[in-house]
C-alpha cells in the first residue's frame, strides 16, 4: 500500500490540517505531532504521553501531549492516513488496469502489422514481460497447421536468444498442447515433467496458442528467482496468448503462400484466415484484386455499450468483448461468412466474398439469426457467473460493392467499400436490442422467409431517397 507521510498529510493539500486544528481546539490543551524520526511537525517537541500513529504496521510518527487527547489525535491521524493510503492504492490499481488494456491494445496493433513468425513471437514476449515478471521466456509455434513445434522467439540466460526455457520435446509442453489449457507450476524442479536441463527454472507459466479450436504453439514465462505466479498473471498471459495465436495463424498462412507462390511481398499484407485459405487453394493472389461484385454485408453492434462499460472494470470489458467476438465469429464462419473487421464493439462480416455465392443473402440472414440465438446462450452463461447480460442489434443489406485488397502500397486490407456497406452500417444503428433489421433489397432476395415485418420507410444518412426496412423475426425462425 502507498502509505503517505505525516508531513504530506498535514500540508495544505493533504486534507488533514483542518481536522487536526479542530480537534486540538476542542481538546483545549497543548498537543504535538512528530514524524517517524521524532522531528516535531506541529506543536511542542514533547509531552506527558507519546502515542504512535501506525498504518499497515508502519509507524508514521507520534502524537504528544496529555494521554487521552494524544490518543484521540493519534486515532484521527491514523484514520486519515489509512484513508489516504486506500485512495492511493485504488488510484494505482486503476492506473495498472489502464496500462494493461493499453499495452494489450498496442500488442494487437503490432501483431496485425507483421506476418513473420519470429517478429510475432518477439512482439508478444516484449509486451508480456512489460506486464508480467520473468527472467526467461519463449514461444514455440508451428510453421504449418499440424506441423512440429519450433522455437520462434525467446530471451534469458542460458537461452542466449537460441533456445526457449522449454524445448519442443518438453513433457510439460506436450501436456499443454494435448489439453489446450494453460498452467502455473510454482515449484518446477519438483514437477515430474521437468527435465534435467530445466531445473534452474523455479516458477513457470505455460499457455497454449489456440486458434480455430486447435493449438498452434505455446508461450512460456519463467522466473529463476522463485517468485510465485498468480491466477491474475495467468489470466493476462492467456489474453496475450489468444492474440498471439491469431497472429501466428495468419503468419502460418502467409508462409504457406510464400512457399507455394514465391510472392514474398505478401508478407506485408494482413490476410484474414479464410482469405489466406482461398489463395492457397486457388494458386494465386489475383482473386483478391478489387472487383465489383454482389455481396451481403452484416453489421452487429452491442446496444448501450458505452454506459455499460462506464460501470465495468477494464478487465471485465476486455473479457466481455473477447467472449462476444469469439462467439459471434464462430457463427459467421458457420454460415460461410468472411469476418471483415472488429470496430470497437461492432463486427462487420461479408457474405458472397471473396467467392461469389447465390445464397449469400440467405446465409447472412441465417448467420444473423444464429448470432442472436448464440447471444441468448452467452447471456445465460454470463448470468450464471454473475456477469451482466448484454444485447446486440444487427443490420443487413445486399447489393454491389468493390471487394478485394484495398489500401496503400505497403499496407493492404481485404475489405469491401461502397453504398452497400454504408447502408448496412446505417441499418445497424437503427436496430434495437435483440433486433435484426434488413433492407428492402435483402427482403426481396429471400421471398420465402416468413418472419419479415415491415417497419415503414426511413431516411438514411447519405441517401436521397427513403428506404423500406423490415425486422426479421428470429425467435421461432428455422435455421
Amino acid at each position: 500500500m502507498a502509505t503517505p507521510t505525516l508531513k504530506a498529510l498535514l500540508s495544505p493539500k493533504g486534507g488533514a490540517a483542518a481536522a487536526v486544528a479542530s480537534l486540538v481546539e476542542a481538546m483545549g490543551c497543548t498537543l504535538g505531532i512528530e514524524d517517524a524520526s521524532g522531528k516535531p511537525l506541529q506543536g511542542p517537541a514533547a509531552g506527558p504521553a507519546r502515542v504512535p500513529i501506525t498504518v499497515e504496521d508502519v509507524t508514521l510518527g507520534w502524537a504528544t501531549g496529555p494521554p487521552a487527547p494524544a490518543a484521540a489525535l493519534a486515532s484521527l491521524l491514523t484514520h486519515l492516513a489509512a484513508k489516504e493510503s486506500e485512495r492511493r492504492a485504488l488510484g494505482a490499481e486503476v492506473l495498472h488496469l489502464y496500462r494493461e488494456v493499453h499495452l494489450i491494445g498496442r500488442l494487437s496493433e503490432e501483431l496485425a502489422a507483421v506476418l513473420d513468425l519470429s517478429a510475432v513471437g518477439e512482439s508478444a514476449l516484449a509486451q508480456a514481460t512489460t506486464l508480467i515478471p520473468a527472467s526467461h521466456g519463449g514461444i514455440l509455434a508451428m510453421d504449418e497447421p499440424g506441423g512440429p513445434l519450433r522455437s520462434v522467439a525467446c530471451f534469458g540466460d542460458p537461452c542466449g536468444g537460441l533456445a526457449p526455457p522449454l524445448e519442443p520435446s518438453s513433457r510439460l509442453v506436450a501436456s499443454i498442447v494435448e489439453r489446450g489449457i494453460a498452467e502455473i507450476v510454482n515449484d518446477y524442479p519438483g514437477d515430474p515433467r521437468a527435465a534435467e536441463s530445466e531445473l534452474a527454472l523455479r516458477s513457470l507459466m505455460c499457455a497454449p496458442l489456440r486458434a480455430k479450436q486447435r493449438t498452434v504453439g505455446v508461450i512460456t514465462l519463467a522466473d529463476t528467482a522463485g517468485a510465485p505466479y498468480t491466477s491474475a498473471h495467468l489470466k493476462l498471459l492467456n489474453t496475450i496468448a489468444m492474440q498471439t495465436a491469431a497472429a501466428v495463424e495468419n503468419a502460418m498462412a502467409s508462409q504457406q503462400l510464400v512457399k507455394r507462390e514465391g510472392e514474398r511481398q505478401a508478407l506485408k499484407l494482413y490476410l484474414p484466415p479464410q482469405v489466406a485459405d482461398l489463395i492457397l487453394a486457388s494458386g494465386g493472389a489475383s482473386l483478391l484484386r478489387g472487383e465489383l461484385q454482389p455481396i451481403t454485408v452484416l453489421y452487429a453492434d452491442i446496444r448501450g455499450f458505452t454506459p455499460m462499460s462506464e460501470r465495468m472494470e477494464a478487465r471485465d470489458i476486455v473479457h466481455m468483448l473477447n467472449e462476444f467476438f469469439t462467439s459471434m465469429s464462430a457463427v459467421i464462419f458457420q454460415y460461410n461468412g468472411t469476418l471483415d473487421k472488429f470496430i470497437g464493439d461492432c463486427i462487420m462480416a461479408l457474405f458472397g466474398a471473396p467467392v461469389p455465392s447465390g445464397t449469400a443473402a440467405n446465409d447472412a440472414l441465417r448467420a444473423a439469426i444464429g448470432m442472436q440465438r448464440e447471444m441468448e446462450c452467452l447471456n445465460s452463461s454470463r448470468m450464471r457467473r454473475n456477469h451482466p447480460p448484454f444485447r446486440i442489434g444487427i443490420g443487413l443489406h445486399c447489393g454491389p460493392a468493390v471487394v478485394g485488397n484495398i489500401g496503400s502500397a505497403d499496407r493492404l486490407q481485404y475489405t469491401a467499400i461502397g453504398d452497400t456497406v454504408n447502408v448496412a452500417a446505417r441499418l445497424v444503428a437503427k436496430a434495437k436490442a435483440s433486433q435484426i433489421i434488413v433492407s428492402e433489397d435483402l427482403r426481396a432476395a429471400i421471398p420465402d422467409f416468413p418472419g419479415f415485418e415491415p417497419l415503414g420507410e426511413v431516411e438514411l444518412k447519405g441517401r436521397v431517397s427513403r428506404m423500406n426496412i423490415y425486422s426479421a423475426g428470429w425467435a421461432a425462425s428455422p435455421q
